[in-house]
């Protein structure tokens, strides 16, 4: 039985109001049925615009630019207001190609091991992150931001990052521009449905975070495909919103300034070879 959302927009117009920023992992053709009943959900609330976490190659179930439905999907998203921000490669783990293991990943029971920028020199994430871009690219998408898996940066991908055609990657704690390294501390409330061990703990961290975090100007939620499909969640989404302030939703691009100038890069960037 599906939980009954309020259709009142959760949103008050004011110059002084809090920003809550909400984002959706896991983005994929994969994951797609999942991503749209979750949106659905979110809308009526009137949770938008979201920050959509697409992964170029997820768990290698199907790059973002050979699906001509996910391409359409996200193209209305857009046009909603809702913004592209880049979710590592693969994001993946040892994962078998067979039909059951397809299915115990979408059922969330697969783990991560070793998130996949997570400690990587400069030349590998600089590689790792041309080749993500260029399949983004080639399905008519143009991220401005980075995340990488599990919010797992090492420096070299840090370092890789500067001079891409982005505006921002985020951690667990911060939005960093990369304009100007300026630092954005955002508290990140992660609701995850994909393991049971989340259930008991979630809703004491939450509360615990938004307590100490209530009052910061800006807070962050962070959403999985499976969210639509466990009640548990949902009642603590519900409750959430209803003790989060009355906060203004944006997305996290919109929390960067433009950059006023290009400055000029040594070498042209060269997207990769993704065929």
């Amino acid at each position: 039985m599906k939980l009954a959302f309020s259709q009142k927009p959760f949103v008050q117009h004011s110059a002084h109001v809090g920003k809550l920023c909400v984002s959706l992992h896991d983005v994929a053709p994969a994951t797609l049925d999942h991503c749209a009943a979750t949106l659905e959900l979110l809308e009526k609330c009137g949770a938008t615009p979201v920050a959509l976490l697409v992964v170029p190659d997820y768990q290698g179930l199907g790059r973002a630019d050979r699906d001509a439905r996910f391409a359409d999907f996200i193209a209305s998203r857009i046009l909603r207001g809702d913004e592209v921000v880049m979710q590592g490669l693969r994001d993946s783990h040892a994962v078998g190609r067979t039909t059951e293991s397809w299915s115990r990943l979408l059922r969330g029971e697969l783990r991560r091991e070793r998130p996949e920028f997570a400690a990587l020199e400069a030349p590998q994430a600089r590689a790792k992150l041309l080749r993500g871009l260029s399949v983004l690219r080639s399905a008519g998408l143009e991220p401005r931001g980075f995340v990488a898996s599990d919010w797992k940066i090492s420096e070299g991908t840090r370092e890789a990052l500067v001079g891409l055609p982005l505006n921002y990657f985020s951690t667990r704690d911060s939005i960093v521009s990369l304009f100007n390294d300026t630092r954005i501390d955002t508290p990140s409330l992660v609701i995850d449905s994909r393991s049971r061990w989340h259930h008991p703990v979630s809703p004491v961290w939450h509360w615990l975070t938004l307590a100490r975090h209530r009052r910061m100007p800006i807070i962050r939620a962070s959403l999985y495909p499976w969210f639509h499909a466990c009640e548990a969640t949902q009642r603590l989404w519900q409750a959430l919103l209803a003790n989060a302030g009355h906060r203004r939703f944006v997305t996290e691009g919109e929390l960067i300034k433009p950059r006023t100038a290009r400055r000029a890069l040594a070498d042209p960037i060269v997207f990769a070879d993704h065929n």
